[in-house]
C-alpha cells in the first residue's frame, strides 16, 4: 500500500492513525473517523465524503459521479431512515440518547457534505453520542442516521438543513429526492441461498458474480454509487467484464463529452416505481 501510494502522491494516502478493523466493532466507525480527521486537515478544498469498502465496483464513472454531487445542490446522502425494532435497540442501542434524540438506523455507506465531517469532528452533540456508542455493536449502522435524521441535532447539509427551494427544475427531474437512490448496490437475500443469483451469500447478502451482470448494467446503473459484496477473487470473470463495461463507458464520454442517457432515464424510472 505504501509502494502505491508513491506512485499517486498527489490524491492517495494512507492514514495516520490506522485502526485494526473488525466486523460489527466500534473500529470500524473509529477508522473512518480517522480518515475524516485526516481529510479536513490535509485540504480545504474538497466538499464530500464518500466510505468505501474493499469489497465494491463502482457503478458511475467520474464525470458521473461530480455531476451527481453538483446536483445534491449540498445535501448528505443517508438512505433510510430504517425502523429501529425493540430487539435492535436493546442489542445496539442504550435506553435514551441525549440531547434529546430519537434512535434511527441506516446503511453504514454515505455520502456526506464537508460541513457534515467538519460537525461529526467537532460538535458537542457528535463528541457525547460516540462517546456513547462506542460501547455498542454496530455503531456505523447508527451514528449517521440519528445524526441526519434527527431535526433537532442541526446536522450540515441533512434533510432537515436542506433547502428544496433552492434546486432548479432539473434536479426534480434527475429524482435525487427520490428515496430509490442508494449509495450502495445490494442483493438482500437473508438466509435464502435460492434468492440468491450466485447462490453465495455473506451476511445475508448475495456475492456478486456473472448471473448479476445484467440487472447492474441494464437497470441498477444510474440508482447508486457502487456494487456491494463484489470482491474480484470470487469470480474473476464477473470483474473483467465490469471494468470492461466502465472503461466503455469513460471512452465513450470522451468522444462526445455527454454522459449515457441511460444513465438519467434509469433515475427516472427509479423515481416512479
Amino acid at each position: 500500500m505504501r509502494s502505491l501510494v508513491k506512485c499517486l502522491p498527489n490524491n492517495v494516502f494512507l492514514a495516520s492513525n490506522p485502526v485494526d478493523v473488525k466486523w460489527g466493532n466500534f473500529s470500524l466507525l473509529r477508522a473512518e473517523l480517522s480518515c475524516m480527521r485526516d481529510l479536513l486537515a490535509r485540504s480545504g478544498t474538497w466538499k464530500y465524503l464518500i466510505n468505501l469498502t474493499g469489497e465494491e465496483f463502482p457503478l458511475v464513472t467520474n464525470l458521473e459521479l461530480v455531476t451527481i454531487l453538483k446536483r445534491l445542490g449540498g445535501r448528505n446522502i443517508v438512505d433510510g431512515p430504517y425502523k429501529v425494532t425493540d430487539k435492535h435497540k436493546v442489542r445496539r442501542l442504550p435506553d435514551e440518547l441525549p440531547f434529546g434524540l430519537k434512535p434511527f438506523k441506516s446503511s453504514t455507506h454515505v455520502a456526506l457534505c464537508r460541513e457534515a465531517v467538519n460537525y461529526i469532528m467537532n460538535s458537542n452533540i457528535s463528541k457525547t453520542l460516540l462517546n456513547l456508542l462506542q460501547h455498542y455493536p454496530f455503531a456505523e449502522e447508527s451514528f449517521f442516521a440519528i445524526l441526519e435524521h434527527n431535526q433537532n441535532a442541526n446536522f450540515p447539509c441533512s434533510r432537515h438543513q436542506f433547502q428544496p427551494e433552492s434546486h432548479n427544475s432539473s434536479q426534480k427531474i434527475f429524482g435525487l429526492n427520490s428515496v430509490k437512490f442508494a449509495p450502495r448496490y445490494k442483493q438482500w437475500a437473508g438466509f435464502n441461498k435460492s434468492k440468491c443469483p450466485s447462490k453465495n451469500l455473506q451476511r445475508e447478502i448475495c456475492m456478486i458474480g456473472v448471473k448479476t451482470l445484467p440487472e447492474i448494467v441494464n437497470k441498477s446503473y444510474g440508482r447508486a454509487l457502487a456494487v456491494n459484496k463484489f470482491p474480484w477473487t470470487f469470480e474473476p470473470m464477473a470483474w473483467d467484464c465490469m471494468m470492461t463495461w466502465h472503461h466503455n463507458r469513460k471512452v465513450q464520454e470522451l468522444k462526445t463529452g455527454t454522459i449515457d442517457p441511460k444513465f438519467y432515464q434509469n433515475w427516472r424510472n427509479a423515481s416512479k416505481t
